[in-house]
C-alpha cells in the first residue's frame, strides 16, 4: 500500500545526521576495533557485579528524575556539590540541552574547525548560525577570532577531537574571561587521559559549562551516561529542558557504582596513556608525523613517501589507502575525508598486542610497496 508521505520540518530536509565509526555486527569476522574510541579495559569489577545484583524489580519502576544517588556518588568522586551537577542519557544529549537553553536562530555558535561533527549537526539541527575558528598546528584556535565574533556560545573539546590536543586549564581561563559575555562549553570526554581538567574550577565561574563522560575512561559506553558540571543556576537551567526520566534505572545504578571505584577508572587510564606513548614512538619510526594526543587515541599522517599508496589503491590519500589497508586486515580505525583532516587517521588505543598488529601491520605496508 502506498501512503502519502507527511513534509518533515524545512530544517531536516538538507540535514546531514552524524556518521558514527562502523560497529561489527554479531556475524562478522573477528576484528580489532580502535575506530570510536572506546575503552579495551573492561569497567570496575564492583560495576560488573552490581550488573548481576541488580534487582529486576527495578524495571517495573521509573527512575529518579533527579539521579540523587548518582549525583552524591559522583560529587564524593569529584569534591564538588551535588548540586553543581546534571546527568543525562549521555554527554550527547547535554549538547542538545545547551542548544535548547542558551540557543535561537538569531543567535550564533562558535566551533573549531575540525572539530567534533555532532557539534556540527547539532547546530543544523536547531538552524544555529556557526561562526568557524580556524585552528593552528596544534589543533589551538585562534582566540584573537573569538574575540571578534558575536557567537553567544563557543563548544570547545579539550582534549581536542579528533587531534588529542590539549590546551591548559590556565590558557582557557584566560580567554574565557576576556569573552564574559559567552558561554563556553568544554567537552572533557578525553579530560581524563588529560589531567589538567576544567571540572574542578566550573563551579564557580559565571560562563562556563564542563560536560563529562563515562564511556571512554571508565569503559561504560554501552551504558549512555553522561554529565554536566557548572554553577547552580546553569545546571538549573539545563535540568529545565532535559527529558523526563532521561537515564534509565540500571545506568543511574552502575553509574553510581562506577564512582564508588574511581581508583580503577584512573588505573585504566595509566595504562592507556603507556600504551599510547609507545605507540606513538613506534608510528614516528614509520615516517609518521602526530600532534601530541592527551586522550585515549592518535591522530597520524603517513609520511610523504607513502603518497603513491593512494594511486595504487585508488583512494583519496595516502591516510585513506592505509584505512582500506588495514581494514582488509580486519583492523577498523577512522578516516574523515574533510579539510584539516583527510591526510591523517585516527587510532583509538588498544590493548597492548593489539597496537603491536597493527604497528606489524602498517611496516608490512611499508615493506611491501617499496615506500
Amino acid at each position: 500500500m502506498d501512503f502519502q508521505e507527511i513534509p518533515v520540518s524545512a530544517e531536516l530536509q538538507h540535514f546531514d545526521a552524524y556518521t558514527p565509526g562502523e560497529q561489527p555486527q554479531e556475524n562478522d569476522l573477528p576484528l580489532i576495533k580502535l575506530n570510536t574510541n572506546e575503552n579495551p579495559f573492561p569497567a570496575a569489577k564492583a560495576v560488573l557485579t552490581a550488573l548481576q545484583d541488580f534487582k529486576a524489580e527495578q524495571l517495573r519502576l521509573y527512575p529518579d528524575p533527579s539521579c540523587l544517588e548518582l549525583r552524591k556518588a559522583a560529587a564524593a568522586a569529584l569534591h564538588l556539590p551535588a548540586e553543581n551537577l546534571v546527568f543525562a542519557n549521555g554527554s550527547d544529549e547535554l549538547l542538545g540541552a545547551v542548544f535548547r537553553a542558551y540557543l535561537t536562530k538569531s543567535d550564533s555558535l562558535a566551533l573549531c574547525r575540525p572539530s567534533y561533527k555532532a557539534y556540527q549537526t547539532y547546530a543544523h539541527l536547531y538552524n544555529i548560525p556557526i561562526f568557524w575558528l580556524d585552528v593552528d598546528t596544534a589543533f589551538h584556535f585562534n582566540a584573537k577570532q573569538l574575540r571578534q565574533s558575536s557567537a553567544k556560545v563557543c563548544f570547545l573539546a579539550n582534549p581536542h577531537s579528533p587531534s588529542g590536543t590539549a590546551m591548559s586549564s590556565q590558557q582557557l581561563l584566560g580567554i574565557f574571561k576576556e569573552n564574559p559575555k559567552k558561554l563556553f562549553v568544554v567537552d572533557e570526554a578525553y579530560g581524563d587521559f588529560f589531567g589538567d581538567c576544567l571540572y574542578t574550577i566550573a563551579t564557580s565561574c559565571h560562563n562556563l559549562l564542563v560536560i563529562r563522560t563515562l564511556s571512554k575512561s571508565f569503559s561504560l559506553a554501552g551504558l549512555r551516561l553522561g554529565y554536566a558540571v557548572a554553577n547552580v543556576k546553569i545546571i538549573q537551567w539545563m535540568r529545565k529542558v532535559l527529558d523526563p526520566y532521561n537515564v534509565n534505572a540500571l545506568t543511574q545504578a552502575l553509574g553510581k557504582v562506577a564512582f564508588q571505584n574511581f581508583s580503577a577508572m584512573q588505573e585504566s587510564c595509566m595504562q592507556i596513556k603507556q600504551i599510547r606513548k609507545k605507540f606513538a614512538k613506534n608510528l614516528q619510526s614509520l615516517g609518521f608525523s602526530l600532534p601530541h594526543s592527551e586522550a585515549n587515541f592518535i591522530l597520524c599522517k603517513p609520511p610523504n613517501s607513502w603518497q603513491k599508496l593512494g594511486y595504487l589503491t585508488k583512494s583519496h590519500s595516502a591516510a585513506a589507502a592505509v584505512f582500506k589497508l588495514l581494514r582488509e586486515q580486519n583492523i577498523l580505525v577512522r578516516y574523515f575525508n574533510e579539510p584539516g583532516l583527510h591526510t591523517s587517521i585516527r587510532i583509538s588505543i588498544g590493548l597492548e598486542q593489539h597496537m603491536q598488529q597493527v604497528f606489524h601491520v602498517l611496516k608490512k605496508i611499508q615493506a611491501t610497496s617499496k615506500l
